[in-house]
């Protein structure tokens, strides 16, 4: 069998576990290249990567683009609605190494 191939992902970090209508979403994105087999773990720089804010139904309600810095990270903020459903915020990338994250949790 051929080896797997190495994986690409997105790692999110938020500044808090809830947010609140109205209060901005701080983030951190860090891209990587994992490949377990090896054991070897390599952030990916200058990367195209387009994030999205979905409610909890899963629909959009914001989106940003960015690209990793040389060390695979970037950051950014969005601003939870206002108005509109109450509970689980979730960041996912839809465009880039794969990746999500609970915001609000």
């Amino acid at each position: 069998s051929s080896p797997p191939t190495p994986d690409e992902r997105t790692l999110f970090f938020t500044d808090r576990a809830i947010y609140r209508p109205g209060q901005p979403i701080q983030y951190k994105g860090l891209s990587i290249q994992l490949d377990t087999e090896r054991d070897d773990y390599v952030t990916l720089g200058s990367r195209n990567v387009h994030v999205v804010l979905l409610d909890p139904n899963g629909r959009e309600v914001a989106k940003a683009d960015h690209v990793t810095n040389a060390h695979g990270s970037f950051s950014g903020q969005f601003t939870a609605p206002e108005d509109g459903l109450r509970g689980a915020m979730r960041l996912s990338v839809s465009s880039g190494p794969a990746g999500s994250s609970g915001a609000g949790r």
